[in-house]
Parts: structure tokens; C-alpha cells; sequence
């Protein structure tokens, strides 16, 4: 997480691609060999959508190449195993940009896990293979909102948000808290009508 996120820093990327980057959000790999060499086999999600995943592996080849640069120790290859490993059952992210979640896994949730994961928020361009590099100008230049509002209308159908109005039949939604001080129980009243009784029975 730390060095994706340095590397989305050094070349001011927007900040919603770093809300991709977060516990949960990704997994770590798994030691093996694959043709007698040493290699990480990456861990499956489902939780996470395509889109979301080839996402991540583009901004893992983007910081390594420029990582690349530098002298160092040669890495390990990372590669997909034969088979899907499954990843640990980390925690659910939360307050994810909706797009980060595979929509039937998401859609799957009950309406509690559904109202804490996700954002009412896109984060991922039209075409992933834009999101960084040539042909992402486009995308950078928008705010998180803008981004939002231009290309939310294309992605919001696939899933089932959970509206204010259904979390709010379920009692999860807190009554807003009074302003008036109510140290008395009923907001002073009483102390002020038997400061008037008192001050009537005086005269």
C-alpha cells in the first residue's frame, strides 16, 4: 500500500485513485516457483471488479518501471497461478469508490455492509488502460465531482446502493440532536416558571 501510494503522490495523480489503495483493498502474494523459477503468484479477489484489478497491475508495472530507473535488487516476477489462489478474508474496505467492488459480489451484501463499503463515487476512467500515461489528460483534469457527475450515470446501474430513505426505515439513521440544552429535562422551562411563580407570590 505504501510505495502505490508514495508513487500516486509523486506524479499527482487524483486523489481518487489513492481511495483504490487502502486495507482490503488489495492482498498480498504468495511465494512459489513456475518453471523453476522463483515467482509471487498474485492472490485472487472477488470482491474486486476487473476493472478495479487491471487498475492496480497497471499501477504496479508504472511504479516499477519507474523504480526501474534506479539501481537495485533484482525483484521476483509477479505472475497469475495456474490456478486462482484465493487471498486472506481481510476485512471489507470501507467507503470504497463504488467501482472498486465486483457487482454481483457487492450486490450480495447484506444492506449494512453495503451502506459502509461503498461511496456513492467512480474513480476508474471509461477505459483502464488510460489512467495513467498517454490519453489520461482527459481524466486528470477533472475533480473528484466532475469526474463523478460525467461518468457515474454509466456505472451506478450495476449496483444496488443503498438509498438514505431505505437505511433510514432500517432505524440507522441517528435523530439529529437538539440544539437547545436540555440540562433540566426540559430545557429550562422549569427553573424559569418557578423563578416567575416566585417572583408573583413576592409581590
Amino acid at each position: 500500500c505504501k510505495e502505490r501510494l508514495a508513487y500516486l503522490k509523486k506524479v499527482h495523480a487524483p486523489e481518487r485513485y489513492s481511495d483504490m489503495i487502502t486495507p482490503g483493498a488489495t492482498s498480498s502474494d504468495e511465494k512459489g516457483t513456475l518453471n523453476g523459477a522463483n515467482v509471487l503468484f498474485i492472490h485472487s479477489m472477488p470482491r474486486r471488479s476487473r476493472k478495479a484489478t487491471q487498475f492496480i497491475r497497471l499501477l504496479d508495472t508504472k511504479r516499477l518501471e519507474r523504480e526501474g530507473r534506479k539501481r537495485g535488487p533484482k525483484r521476483i516476477p509477479r505472475v497469475d497461478p495456474p490456478e486462482p489462489i484465493a487471498g486472506p478474508k481481510d476485512d471489507l474496505p470501507r467507503e470504497m469508490p463504488i467501482d472498486f467492488f465486483d457487482p454481483e459480489f457487492f450486490n450480495n451484501l447484506d444492506i449494512d455492509l453495503r451502506q459502509e463499503a461503498a461511496l456513492r463515487k467512480v474513480a476508474l476512467p471509461p477505459d483502464v488502460t488510460k489512467s495513467f500515461g498517454r490519453g489520461s489528460e482527459e481524466y486528470w483534469k477533472l475533480n473528484d465531482m466532475e469526474f463523478t457527475n460525467r461518468y457515474g450515470g454509466d456505472i451506478f446501474p450495476a449496483y444496488n446502493m443503498v438509498e438514505p430513505y431505505q437505511y433510514k426505515k432500517r432505524g440507522k439513521v441517528p435523530a439529529r440532536p437538539s440544539k437547545r440544552k436540555n440540562k433540566g429535562g426540559d430545557g429550562g422551562k422549569g427553573k424559569k416558571r418557578k423563578e416567575l411563580v416566585e417572583k408573583e407570590g413576592s409581590e
